[in-house]
């Protein structure tokens, strides 16, 4: 049975969706499953040992070439060839586990007879569907993303004559196997340190963003309570943020490697499998450490909801407060407040790593 799996974008989205595809290998082991993807996530489902074959969809790069007519009849080409390669693969069954109209149009580009998603989309996706998994209220705060996606691998094996449950002990995560370059570049950038503690403060959404003087104030007291070497890490865009918070740390004499910047995500794996403790805030690459089940793990929330997104498994914690107002969901405070990050304390923080690392 040939197996198409369609979900594009954000890294933590795609990083979500990988148990369905472990669940599928697990119940249909001679299932060729493929996956259509963007570029940013890409690097997390090639290689991957539940994918079988890997489509990068340009979208982003076809809709900049498209805002000159001079480009179209190459876009049109490019798109056509690409939806014909996968058209020739024929896959039985596309997955849609986006939910958007991008996403419900990709699956039936892909040919596939059968098209499941789930009921109640946005976008009037669901009209492009064949078949719809009912999981109740799609955005419901307090069921994890893991579990609402799974009910769509449950769906599929119910028509297969499958059984559907899918125990929480068997949710798992499967990454690329880690290559030798990326250890090697992690010993050089962490000189040869182990156990390291790695703060990521960056994400997109400045409503999910922790202060960085509350950052600050963390580092501080895991220099002093939890005695391990520190480490910031993120994306490009955090650098500014990270080296000023590496600054008044060093200014206190406190000891912390800044390689900001400086990570692909399988170089993060590989700093993953030498880290005892991850705090970052709800982004991408805090939930690509809970994936790969090897440091313990904290996410620090304000207007997402953490029992939706929070990083999964009993080596994991959510630290969020408890307003009237959260979780908003939206990328701005609307009460221009952001209360629920400028008033959770970095004791808070600290008193779960603590109990994490089973520290007194």
């Amino acid at each position: 049975m040939k197996i198409l799996i369609i979900r594009l974008s954000a890294i933590g989205d795609t990083i979500h969706s990988l148990p369905v595809a472990a669940a599928i290998k697990r119940r249909i082991p001679d299932a060729h499953i493929g996956w259509v993807v963007e570029p940013l996530s890409a690097p997390l489902v090639v290689d991957n040992p539940a994918v079988d074959e890997v489509f990068v969809l340009p979208r982003k790069e076809w809709i900049r070439k498209l805002a000159s007519p001079f480009n179209w009849v190459d876009v049109g080409r490019q798109a056509g060839q690409f939806w014909g390669e996968i058209r020739d693969k024929k896959y039985d069954v596309a997955l849609d586990l986006q939910g958007l109209l991008k996403s419900a149009l990709c699956a039936v580009a892909s040919g596939a007879p059968k098209r499941i998603g789930f009921s109640h989309t946005r976008e009037g996706s669901g009209l492009l569907l064949t078949d719809k998994a009912d999981v109740g209220n799609y955005f419901a705060p307090d069921k994890h993303i893991v579990r609402v996606n799974l009910e769509i691998a449950a769906y599929l094996f119910r028509t297969l004559g499958l059984d559907p449950n899918i125990k929480d002990d068997e949710i798992e995560f499967p990454l690329p196997a880690v290559p030798a370059s990326s250890e090697q570049k992690m010993e050089g950038l962490l000189k040869g340190q182990s156990n390291v503690v790695v703060l990521m403060p960056g994400t997109t959404w400045p409503s999910k963003i922790w202060p960085a003087d509350k950052w600050v104030k963390l580092a501080k007291q895991i220099n002093t309570d939890v005695q391990l070497p520190m480490v910031l890490a993120g994306g490009p865009s955090d650098k500014q943020v990270n080296a000023q918070i590496a600054g008044e740390l060093r200014s206190g004499g406190i000891l912390v490697s800044d390689i900001t910047g400086e990570t692909s995500l399988v170089d993060l794996i590989a700093l993953y499998g030498k880290s005892s403790l991850v705090i970052g805030a709800d982004s991408g690459p805090m939930h690509l450490a809970a994936a790969t089940g090897k440091p313990k793990v904290i996410g620090v929330f304000g207007s997402t909801p953490f029992k939706r997104l929070g990083p999964l498994g009993p080596q994991s914690r959510s630290v969020s407060l408890a307003l009237s107002c959260q979780p908003c969901f939206t990328q701005i405070c609307p009460l221009s407040t952001n209360a629920c990050l400028e008033d959770l304390s970095e004791e808070e923080v600290l008193k779960a790593a603590k109990e994490l690392l089973e520290l007194p």
